[in-house]
């Protein structure tokens, strides 16, 4: 395990801000009227070419809700802010799916901004379910979210919304083309002279990030009234920032041969990545347990899972299900190889995992359990009890605790949890962490008549909702707790959380917070299991993965940001960082 992802805390870097104009895209014409895309409902309007008071009676009736975006676009350009509104409210009503209401919501955010009222659009923009966006409607996003953070950082002077309004400089970066990449960092180092001297010299001292320290040097360089000095700092910048992006793209004059290689998010050159990313019009076979007793809790949830994320994105793929209970893994290959598969979603109980890898497959998959024999082509999810333990003991190492004592229940579940902190906590801290049992909630009462805490600074309880409250309500209220995602029964369930109150819990965001795409789930499944919720948002986000993962291998810097949390690629392992609420507060943050 590599723990230098699992170390990650919130203090991400500090840059820049937006692009004000749009960038290269395809304009819709009057030949294309027929049919809008996503993608063309958010390009440049061409204002002298099309009538956008009557767009929407030219087209198909499937293509009428974008040209209604489109028309709604063009009353935005043209300040009707009031027709642009009433046109936003019939839309609502028309919406049905997620995507199409993320969609209007950036449009209400774009009407906020130029209304001088950034601090709503902030807020709205921040609902927005980024990572199902096609390209051009990323892009629109990105430009929008970065100059309503840059309008709020220049009203507050809050560095955390230069934060917010980098990473989504980042994200638009790695979005647009070479040349727009260009264009890209000319604007934002022109509105970087916007920030002083001081609060550039403040961010470059808040940041460990090269790239982003990078950014900041230059900008502050910039801001030099010698050129003398001028100059000879830019050298010794140039010395120090080899690969930087400034340097690369607008120093060097140069654009880099795209066919040799690939230029990673923070601008880096990168070796070109060889793995397959999934394209539209490909053939995906999706390996699942679809009869047998793991058809319920598992199979059926991840094919939701993967159908939800496919209509979210409207991708255009061809999708096919194939039953690991009733076909070998050897006759599924055989047959993938035959009929061009592409890509792979699965398995994901451990044998079926464990098979795949050991067959001749030269298919990229992802796979949502830890094969035991390491297979080129297999990228995984561990969904695991342990991966959970290791996330808990990076928390605690990171919040500068040494002396942590797992309670655990005297089960096969909380051992895996142990073991995942223990690999985590004796590479990080050289020492293994005290470690008392329980066998009943009886039990877990009286634990700590025998469980010795007193030079504990943590506590990590591993059992379910009664034990942890259990031991909970025996500890010293000081002493940071933590508890399992066992141990948690919901939001909304008030009794338990009365009584952890101020724990701490981990789970991917998908689990701790409500949303649609949730209730939609809930809906089709009585009674879901949090388990099966897991499965559920790992093979939405496997899908996101395969359109996005050779963006993510070729830039060890690159998140994809899933309902499972930020996802990360290592090792052929997809890191996932979750989300972490502290029971009975407001503020829900990710790790």
């Amino acid at each position: 395990m590599n723990t230098k992802h699992l170390k990650k805390s919130l203090s991400l870097s500090l840059i820049s801000i937006a692009i004000a104009s749009f960038l290269n895209a395809c304009t819709v014409t009057s030949d294309s009227l027929q049919h809008i895309s996503d993608q063309q409902a958010f390009d440049k309007l061409d204002l002298k070419n099309i009538n956008y008071e009557q767009i929407d009676t030219l087209v198909t009736e499937d293509s009428k809700f974008n040209a209604l975006i489109l028309k709604t676009r063009y009353y935005i350009v043209k300040k009707d802010y009031d027709k642009a509104l009433t046109l936003i409210k019939e839309l609502k009503i028309a919406a049905k799916t997620p995507v199409q209401n993320d969609h209007l919501i950036i449009l209400e955010a774009s009407i906020a901004q130029q209304n001088k009222n950034s601090l709503f659009a902030s807020q709205i923009l921040n609902t927005v379910n980024k990572q199902t966006l096609e390209n051009q409607v990323a892009i629109y996003y990105y430009q929008l979210l970065s100059k309503v953070n840059f309008s709020n950082y220049l009203q507050s002077k809050d560095p955390s919304l230069l934060v917010q309004a980098f990473n989504a400089k980042k994200e638009l970066f790695n979005l647009v083309n070479d040349n727009d990449k260009i264009l890209v960092l000319k604007q934002s180092i022109d509105l970087l002279k916007d920030v002083g001297p001081q609060d550039l010299s403040f961010a470059i001292s808040r940041t460990n990030n090269e790239i982003d320290k990078g950014y900041l040097e230059y900008a502050l360089i910039d801001q030099s009234k010698s050129p003398a000095l001028r100059e000879k700092l830019l050298k010794s910048w140039s010395d120090t920032y080899k690969d930087h992006p400034i340097k690369t793209y607008l120093i060097n004059n140069q654009i880099l041969d795209v066919n040799n290689n690939d230029v990673s998010e923070d601008g880096a050159v990168t070796k070109a990545s060889s793995l397959y990313q999934l394209q539209d019009k490909d053939q995906v076979a999706v390996l699942l347990p679809l009869t047998g007793r793991f058809a319920n809790n598992v199979g059926k949830v991840a094919k939701l899972g993967v159908l939800s994320a496919v209509q979210d994105r409207r991708a255009n793929i061809t999708v096919k299900f194939y039953d690991t209970n009733t076909l070998s893994m050897d006759e599924i290959v055989k047959e993938l190889e035959a009929n061009n598969t592409k890509f792979i979603i699965g398995p994901i109980l451990q044998p079926e995992v464990d098979a795949l890898a050991n067959t001749n497959n030269k298919i990229p998959a992802i796979a949502f359990n830890t094969p035991k024999t390491k297979n080129k082509n297999i990228f995984y999810f561990d969904l695991g009890a342990d991966y959970e333990g290791k996330t808990v003991a990076a928390k605690i190492f990171s919040q500068n605790h040494t002396n942590p004592v797992i309670i655990a229940s005297n089960s096969e579940k909380a051992k895996q949890s142990i073991k995942g902190f223990s690999d985590v906590w004796l590479t990080t801290n050289n020492k293994i962490a005290n470690i008392c049992y329980f066998n009943t909630a009886v039990d877990a009462r009286d634990v700590l008549s025998t469980c010795d805490i007193t030079n504990a600074d943590s506590v990590y309880i591993i059992g379910s909702a009664r034990e942890a409250s259990a031991v909970y309500e025996k500890l010293p209220k000081n002493l940071s707790t933590y508890v399992s995602d066992s141990s948690f029964e919901g939001l909304n369930n008030s009794g338990l959380e009365m009584s952890l109150n101020g724990a701490y819990i981990t789970d991917m965001p998908y689990l701790l917070t409500d949303s649609p795409l949730k209730s939609a789930l809930l809906k089709e499944m009585d009674k879901v299991k949090p388990q099966s919720q897991r499965i559920f948002a790992a093979s939405y986000d496997a899908v996101n993965v395969a359109f996005n993962i050779k963006n993510i291998d070729s830039n060890s810097n690159d998140v994809l940001h899933g309902l499972s949390g930020d996802i990360e690629l290592s090792n052929h392992l997809l890191h996932r960082s979750p989300m972490w609420l502290k029971i009975g507060a407001p503020n829900i943050g990710r790790f």
